[in-house]
């Protein structure tokens, strides 16, 4: 296994192993939860079409979060961080991870969804988000190099009639920065219910978005979802993130030798 993918599974934290923030939204960083588009939320662009969309912060679950609310067939809100050509770079040399903490409000079937996406200098674009399925229930969807967004699925990530009970962890990590990457779902990796456990990028030429992007996704269905934190990360070289690891496992040799 990739040794920064072995960290990463490991729950190992951002300042031990020596990753670097890219882009962060965090609802706890003010009270109400900071506007995402404000200097405290972190001084994201927001982009939506005219029409019905709702948007505010709130006390979910006894934790600040920024409520989001798409109810038109032809709306979008999601906010975006472009970053600068040269960060891009770097997390295309290093590899990167993006993750949502998030908690559907809305039980509406559609092609709708809450989630984010990634896009690097070649316009490579990675995308997950949760969706509720025709049955109501929670369900992960990430694009894929062929065919529509959304074209990978994965069902029953969650025990019927809980869709909308709990917040949950999306995430899309790459090692190698460029080429497939992996979706976990609070922290386990996704196997799609068509047997593929990794996803390609899709070349985005048309929309000229790149950087991170998270919100409500796309037209067709109504979407609404409470959002605590979104957090882009650039990963360390693996020459690095080793150091970090092995001195970890030392410590822990001498803290349990000494027990």
């Amino acid at each position: 296994m990739h040794v920064i993918a072995m960290a990463f599974l490991l729950g190992t934290s951002s300042v031990s192993v020596g990753q670097t923030t890219a882009a962060l939204y965090d609802a706890q960083a003010a009270s109400p939860a900071p506007d995402p588009s404000s200097v405290a939320g972190g001084d994201w662009q927001i982009a939506q079409d005219a029409g019905t969309v709702t948007r505010g912060p709130v006390i979910d679950q006894g934790l600040n979060a920024w409520s989001v609310t798409d109810d038109a067939l032809t709306e979008l809100l999601w906010y975006n961080d472009p970053l600068t050509s040269g960060r891009r770079d770097d997390l295309s040399s290093n590899g990167w991870s993006i993750t949502m903490e998030a908690r559907m409000t809305s039980t509406a079937p559609g092609s709708s969804g809450l989630g984010f996406w990634y896009t690097d200098n070649s316009l490579n674009r990675y995308l997950a988000y949760f969706n509720i399925d025709p049955a109501g229930e929670l369900q992960i969807r990430a694009q894929t190099s062929a065919g529509p967004s959304g074209a990978l699925f994965a069902s029953g990530v969650v025990p019927a009639g809980t869709a909308t009970d709990s917040y949950h962890t999306l995430t899309i990590l790459n090692t190698d920065g460029v080429g497939d990457a992996e979706v976990y779902f609070d922290g386990s990796i996704v196997t799609f219910d068509s047997g593929e456990s990794s996803i390609s990028p899709r070349f985005d030429g048309t929309t000229g978005v790149q950087g991170a992007v998270f919100g409500a996704l796309f037209a067709g269905s109504t979407v609404s979802g409470n959002i605590r934190r979104v957090e882009l990360l650039e990963l360390p070289t693996p020459s690095t993130i080793g150091v970090f690891i092995v001195g970890g496992l030392v410590c822990d040799r001498r803290r349990r030798m000494k027990a």
